[in-house]
């Protein structure tokens, strides 16, 4: 598996990134119709970790690189109210969230794991 370098996170003091949740929202084109579009809800910091290698998958006869993250997030009423459909912001880029779990005691923090096509 990968990310099992986590192991040594211990303190606040390691949360030392920037990251963002992004959440889909409706706004107003300038004609007044309804567009959807990509908004970031909030940033915070986090302990981020990028895997080693990438998992390639085969997507209709051609191969798709993947790069996978995890990020480490206090849990407070921000963050807890993330899920699967909303997109992790890191380092400039969008990735898809996967998963969404407390670790290290509960309501302390959450680890998001998160992917993006290469």
């Amino acid at each position: 598996m990968i990310f099992e370098n986590d192991t040594k996170f211990t303190s606040f003091g390691n949360l030392d990134r920037r990251v963002g949740c992004r959440r889909l929202t409706e706004a107003q084109s300038n004609t007044g119709f309804p567009v959807q579009t990509w908004a970031t809800a909030f940033t915070t910091f986090a302990k981020v970790y990028e895997s080693e290698s990438g998992n390639e998958a085969e997507d209709a006869m051609r191969m798709q690189q993947q790069h996978n993250i995890k990020a480490i997030v206090r849990f407070n009423s921000q963050t807890s109210g993330m899920t699967a459909k909303d997109r992790l912001l890191y380092d400039g880029l969008e990735y898809d969230i996967e998963n969404i779990a407390e670790v290290y005691g509960r309501k302390r923090f959450l680890a998001i794991k998160a992917s993006r096509k290469v």
